[in-house]
């Protein structure tokens, strides 16, 4: 049975309602960046809603078309949701990708990994390599994946 692609471009208008409805807030708050805004974006109630991960995963595949890509992920825990959705709607194009995460810190306990969902033996030397995020402000988060891909 072959794949069905799904066309995101039918979904921006109701990709841009659920973002709108479930991830924007007004209102003083700190950002990661530790500066401050009047308004946010929390994109995990989108992220994690049904449509919301398939339709954000295939404006992802779409955005990826054309480009050899090995592995997509990013930092903890914004990247995670985005990384698996992509990866799943990938392999539904019939254009399989990996997943992966990179944990802030390495955990303390068992394998002490930095980057996760890779076998034992497997690394991202010499592969293409996708870093997304949730929500940037100055891209520190992605800057810190992209230093624990490339060691």
């Amino acid at each position: 049975m072959q794949p069905q692609r799904r066309e995101a471009g039918n979904h921006r208008a109701e990709l841009f309602e659920l973002i709108r409805t479930r991830s924007f807030g007004r209102g003083k708050i700190k950002l990661a960046s530790g500066r401050e805004s009047d308004f946010y974006f929390d994109l995990k109630p989108t992220m994690l809603q049904a449509a919301g991960a398939a339709w954000i995963a295939d404006l992802i595949c779409d955005a990826l078309d054309g480009e050899k890509v090995d592995y997509i992920g990013g930092l903890e825990m914004g990247a995670v949701p985005l990384a698996t959705a992509a990866a799943q709607a990938r392999h539904l194009r019939g254009r399989a990708i990996n997943a992966y995460f990179v944990r802030k810190k390495p955990k303390e306990h068992g394998a002490k990994k930095l980057v996760e969902g890779l076998r034992k033996d497997e690394t991202l030397a010499g592969r293409n390599v996708v870093i997304v995020e949730d929500v940037t402000t100055t891209g520190g988060s992605s800057i810190q994946a992209v230093r624990a891909v490339r060691e």
